[in-house]
């Protein structure tokens, strides 16, 4: 039986986001545009370091938390995500979570139905254990950022913005945009205040959407992982 508990409701994203934006307006500006290149884009991966930590709890338990300060004894971890994409916003995902000698662990989000994963099946899980939404989130958004000038390093633009990443904690994050649209962005969030941690992640516009471990049905339910644990179906 997989055992990946959710211990943190902890968001990877600013959990205070709203529609507000400032500072810069000729950064505002071409930022808007990043982001409405990104509405257009079906599909993205992401490798990112320093958003969460795994702890290894025996057999195949694994307890795992994100977005906030590194938790005693528990471990950073690495994610690779590869996310379906609707008009901007994250229509399903598929997590890879590894750190050292610790089983991996797979978070599965689609049509809003979330799944787990530490050995090679699946059991349903729910909200707490999907750290970008069920569906809810836009990927790439200038929600609630407060932008300076932006740099030029190369062919690449550098944006520094700040905003709320949760009650009592701001984040500045760097993104280091390269030419072409859509954009692959380099990103780097310093979150300080209740919470303390770094982040870096690199993500990238695919053109079509990767297949997602889903069992093959002319069903018109919503589909879902395959296979599943026993103790799960």
């Amino acid at each position: 039986m997989t055992a990946a508990l959710a211990l943190s409701l902890l968001t990877a994203a600013p959990v205070t986001a709203s529609t507000e934006v400032g500072g810069d307006p000729d950064t505002l500006s071409y930022f808007e545009g990043v982001v409405t290149d990104w509405q257009h884009v079906p599909a993205a991966r992401t490798t990112e370091y320093g958003l969460f930590y795994l702890f290894y709890a025996g057999g195949t338990s694994v307890n795992f938390r994100w977005g906030t300060t590194h938790p005693p004894g528990f471990k950073a971890a690495k994610a690779n995500i590869t996310y379906w994409l609707d008009g901007g916003k994250i229509a399903g995902y598929y997590a890879t979570v590894t750190a050292h000698d610790v089983p991996r662990l797979r978070i599965l989000v689609v049509a809003g139905k979330v799944y787990v994963s530490t050995t090679n099946c699946w059991q349903h899980s729910n909200a707490a254990s999907a750290p970008f939404g069920t569906g809810e989130r836009i990927l790439v958004t200038d929600a609630d950022g407060r932008f300076q000038r932006m740099q030029q390093q190369g062919d690449n633009t550098v944006v520094t913005y700040r905003y709320v990443w949760s009650t009592g904690s701001n984040a500045t994050q760097t993104d280091t945009i390269s030419p072409g649209s859509p954009s692959t962005i380099r990103s780097k969030i310093v979150v300080k205040g209740k919470e303390n941690f770094k982040i870096s992640l690199i993500t990238k516009p695919l053109k079509r959407r990767p297949p997602f471990p889903l069992a093959h049905s002319s069903s018109p339910k919503p589909p879902t992982p395959t296979p599943f644990c026993k103790s799960a179906e």
